[in-house]
């Protein structure tokens, strides 16, 4: 989903995730009405990652990793060459010194090593990760 700011994008992304029920119509998702789906299996079918997504303490990989299983060093190399942030993660010996925008670990992490079904960013052009 795309549109300028303002344009309700986050409040769909509310309305899709459950953060609140709409006060009339419906909200599908896969041609499933999102209020008829416990919470719990509608939320670990999408990777959402937000408008002010969150870095954690510790390595770079570590924050990669966070949350999901299963995964070499292999794995990781490649999550961070299809983000086209390699070269830079390498010049940076750990995240406490990470000028380098949360945002695009988040997206490391949810969109190139979980297996979710559904992926969705909130996030503004300022702050949009260039996969060119």
């Amino acid at each position: 989903m795309v549109g300028p700011s303002g344009s309700g994008k986050s409040t769909v992304i509310s309305l899709l995730e459950r953060f609140y029920d709409p006060p009339s119509g419906i909200i599908k998702l896969d041609n499933y009405e999102v209020k008829c789906l416990p919470m719990v299996e509608l939320r670990e079918q999408i990777a959402l990652v937000g408008q002010e997504p969150v870095l954690f303490g510790g390595t770079i990989r570590e924050n990669i990793l966070l949350g999901v299983e299963n995964k070499s060093n292999e794995d990781v190399i490649e999550a961070c060459e299809m983000a086209n942030a390699r070269q830079f993660i390498e010049a940076m010996p750990n995240v406490s010194r990470a000028a380098y925008a949360s945002l695009n670990i988040a997206l490391l992490n949810f969109f190139l090593l979980s297996k979710r079904r559904f992926y969705v960013i909130d996030i503004g052009d300022r702050n949009r990760p260039n996969f060119d």
